[in-house]
């Protein structure tokens, strides 16, 4: 038997770009997860105040609210990035949180041309050390 305690786990830091009740579902369902005690959401952004409301109330956070993208990725307490913004802002979105050093969770679809899944491709050549995933979410709706 090991007496030695150990160290708990380290608390998992979200920043949620984009949020509609598509994200919102994802995130509750990850924080209701009785793995999901390591996770927190810390920071939100979306342009429309409506969304932001919903999502506090939503998943219970007083996260940090960005008017800006740019602002909420370089926020140090951020290390994953889960985008569920509009389908048109996703690569760049993606491509943005990984040039910033987060790890990112995506929506479907992941870009709407070739020109980005190219860039997006090439900024995860860049960022090997990063996690990224994509979500199906409705697949099983």
């Amino acid at each position: 038997m090991n007496d030695i305690p150990t160290a708990p786990s380290p608390r998992l830091r979200i920043g949620l770009v984009g949020c509609g009740a598509r994200i919102r579902r994802v995130a509750r369902y990850l924080l209701n997860d009785p793995l999901g005690g390591r996770l927190t959401v810390t920071a939100l952004f979306d342009p429309h105040p409506g969304a932001i409301a919903e999502t506090q109330a939503h998943l219970g956070t007083q996260a940090r609210v960005y008017d800006r993208v740019e602002s909420l990725l370089s926020d140090s307490d951020v290390d994953w990035v889960m985008i569920g913004s509009w389908n048109c802002f996703h690569a760049e979105q993606a491509v943005a949180a990984l040039a910033a050093g987060k790890n990112v969770f995506c929506e479907k679809p992941l870009a709407i041309s070739l020109a980005e899944c190219v860039r997006l491709r090439e900024a995860l050549d860049r960022a090997p050390e990063r996690r990224f995933f994509f979500g199906l979410v409705l697949r099983y709706t």
